[in-house]
């Protein structure tokens, strides 16, 4: 039985960048004014943005407090986005943590890692945390840095010793989240990692779209009524990237309600990666 909610319990998204604290800090920020938040404070030095989120959109109204933090690791950044909200089931993503992630990926045009969880912290316990150094799991440390102090510097795992509800964001550990496409992984962990990259997938998926999803492994493509070419060009290039047709399902099937039409009225096609193949 867990442990019931508390008033220190929030939602945590968690982005690995490929980009520097600074510029992933001043996207950070533009993504604050796109969202048309609340912004009560930000602090350059702690690299640190502290707002409200709305609460109505029809009315000037703000509802539930936020922190995004960007610290550096490497020449790379990790960015925590805390939201006080709380879902029936876990963590509320929907509300910021998620547009928040489609924005990064719109303006920075790249697509880092999310993982999502619930996490019990006091809001000072993270501002007095701000701005310290982070290292990622066998990171090699750029030169760039020299030393990192040992007192000043946290690995993934410290970040994430805080209790968490529901779900436990991923710490480096070599059985869970950064698994080699080699490790299996056991019933219970996969399902912890279905949770922790739910939002990651959700937000890179189009469901109305052509291409539904596309990863550096698999892609799937969507062939709609009247997109017949958008759907060729589409399956042309998939097969000059080196991808394999694996798999087609047909999708829902018509009958009367469609005029007597009974083939697929969308078919979906999965592809995978060849060298992924075995």
């Amino acid at each position: 039985m867990s442990e019931r909610l508390g008033v220190d319990d929030k939602s945590l998204g968690k982005m690995v960048t490929t980009i520097s604290q600074a510029e992933s800090f001043e996207v950070a920020k533009d993504i604050c004014k796109d969202l048309k938040l609340d912004i009560k404070n930000i602090d350059d030095e702690k690299h640190l943005i502290k707002g409200k989120t709305k609460l109505s959109w029809t009315k000037n109204k703000f509802a539930k407090t936020f922190l995004v933090v960007v610290n550096a690791s490497g020449s790379n950044s990790i960015i925590d986005v805390y939201y006080e909200g709380i879902g029936m089931r876990g963590p509320d993503s929907g509300t910021l943590i998620q547009p928040f992630y489609k924005k990064f990926i719109e303006k920075t045009n790249t697509s880092p890692e999310l993982e999502t969880g619930q996490i019990r912290i006091k809001w000072e316990d993270i501002e007095k945390s701000a701005n310290e150094y982070v290292s990622l799991p066998n990171q090699v440390e750029s030169s760039t840095h020299g030393t990192i102090p040992k007192d000043s510097e946290k690995t993934i795992q410290q970040i994430t010793e805080n209790p968490i509800h529901q779900q436990t964001l991923v710490q480096g550990s070599s059985n869970q989240g950064h698994m080699s496409s080699t490790t299996p992984m056991t019933l219970a962990q996969l399902k912890q990692f279905i949770g922790l990259k739910h939002d990651q997938y959700k937000a890179q998926w189009d469901k109305s779209g052509i291409v539904q999803f596309k990863s550096e492994h698999v892609a799937i493509l969507q062939r709609m009524w009247g997109s017949q070419v958008q759907f060729i060009v589409a399956y042309d290039q998939l097969t000059k990237e080196g991808y394999r047709l694996m798999a087609i399902d047909e999708g829902k099937t018509g009958g009367q309600a469609s005029g007597g039409f009974t083939g697929g009225v969308n078919a979906y096609f999965y592809f995978q990666k060849m060298e992924f193949v075995r």
